[in-house]
């Protein structure tokens, strides 16, 4: 395999389960961080995430999904407190009861 230098053309090719994203920056589950500030990068998602209404199981509790006016989506669990996203890896979430999705029929 060549050296990469300048002017190389390349594709890299980096999968796993977002954990927190933000403007410009994308941390994965496995530590991985992506920061880019170019509209020129290509981010296609394979599967999309957790959405609001969505509770799933952490390995201790059932935790809500949820979104406000005020805060990113973020989790409520039965105790009441906030629990966001990097608090836990995301790829050990299991989905118990997906939220209500619209249908496109009326």
């Amino acid at each position: 395999m060549q050296p990469t230098t300048p002017g190389a053309h390349v594709r890299i090719t980096v999968e796993g389960i977002v954990q927190s994203a933000q403007a410009g920056e994308i941390t994965l589950a496995t530590g991985t961080h992506i920061t880019c500030h170019r509209s020129d990068v290509l981010v296609e998602v394979l599967k999309p995430g957790f959405q609001p209404g969505d509770v799933v199981w952490d390995g201790r509790r059932n935790l809500l999904r949820v979104a406000s006016r005020d805060a990113e989506p973020h989790w409520i669990g039965p105790d009441g407190y906030r629990v966001h996203d990097d608090e836990h890896d995301p790829s050990q979430l299991r989905l118990i009861a997906p939220a209500e999705r619209p249908t496109d029929t009326p």
